[in-house]
């Protein structure tokens, strides 16, 4: 056999190699790529959930939170009249009267919203 042909077979046997070498990559890589799709389209379904169950959340503490600012707001305005009102608001009895007063005018009102909305 010529030196050419030598080397012609030679170099037949390097690319057969070569593109052997190269379809098995490819078949790495495509079953890498699958791997990747599959697990992004995992963590957009989990995102989703997530997003969801945020959303569900943020409307079931919504009309407490309200509620309760609203109750936050009567109390304030309750003792600012008391502070107007009294000669001596610092005076223990008719602090535990007001709070009395209050807790029975606020607390009703809030498990009749909690009882709502069960």
């Amino acid at each position: 056999m010529s030196p050419d042909m030598l080397k012609m077979k030679q170099l037949v046997s390097t690319l057969e190699k070569t593109l052997a070498a190269l379809e098995a990559m490819s078949e790495r890589l495509g079953n890498s790529m699958d791997d990747m799709t599959s697990t992004l389209h995992r963590t957009r379904e989990s995102i989703e959930e997530m997003s969801t169950s945020i959303n569900d959340m943020t409307e079931r503490v919504a009309d407490p939170l309200n509620t309760m600012s609203a109750n936050f707001e009567k109390l304030i305005k309750t003792i600012e009249i008391l502070g107007k009102d009294f000669k001596n608001p610092l005076d223990p009895r008719s602090m535990v009267a007001t709070a009395k007063d209050l807790g029975s005018s606020l607390v009703p009102e809030f498990l009749k919203k909690q009882r709502q909305e069960k």
